[in-house]
């Protein structure tokens, strides 16, 4: 008998043999399946990578607007300081105003007092002013009632003047002859 007889006729060898086509064909199969998952796991591999890129990108512009947002914040913190001293020196300002406003009311009463007075005085004045009646003989003069008075009198009454009386040299020959020196 030849080998190869043998072997086609041994029935356990044929069944091993299907057994061996069958698993051949199942790991055809699984190899298949394999090829297929890591084709898969491929794609997903390079999804991953993607996302990765895309997350190291997202990450950059974390930091980046982080930066940008310490920095808006520390611009915000010298704003807001610079605006607590204007609001400061604001209230000075304010202050100053006010007392200004106290010192100019004050002022200004005291120049309406003061303009009072000087209008009270520029009546005064107005009285002594103009033509006034006076006799050419006496010198007194006629009030606005028609009373004749004295002319220092008069002028006391109507002013504040004072008077101190002296002799002119006049007066002093023709009414004091014995006492005026001799011309040489």
């Amino acid at each position: 008998m030849s080998p190869k007889r043998c072997h086609q006729d041994d029935p356990d060898l044929a069944t091993s043999n299907r057994h061996l086509a069958a698993a051949n064909a199942v790991s055809a199969e699984l190899i298949a399946e394999l090829e297929e998952k890591n084709e898969q796991l491929l794609r997903l591999n390079k999804e991953l990578a993607r996302v990765n890129a895309n997350t190291s990108e997202l990450m950059a512009i974390v930091e980046l607007k982080e930066e940008q947002i310490k920095q808006t914040n520390q611009s915000l913190a010298a704003a807001n300081a610079l605006a607590a001293e204007l609001v400061a020196d604001r209230e000075i300002q304010i202050k100053k105003v006010e007392q200004l406003n106290r010192e100019l009311f004050v002022e200004i009463d005291v120049r309406k007092r003061a303009h009072a007075d000087l209008e009270r005085a520029f009546e005064e004045i107005k009285k002594l002013q103009g033509i006034l009646p006076m006799c050419c003989y006496c010198k007194k003069i006629r009030d606005d009632e028609g009373y004749w008075s004295e002319v220092e009198a008069y002028i006391a009454a109507h002013s504040e003047t004072k008077f101190s009386h002296g002799i002119c040299n006049d007066c002093l020959e023709s009414c004091f002859p014995e006492v005026t020196p001799s011309a040489p």
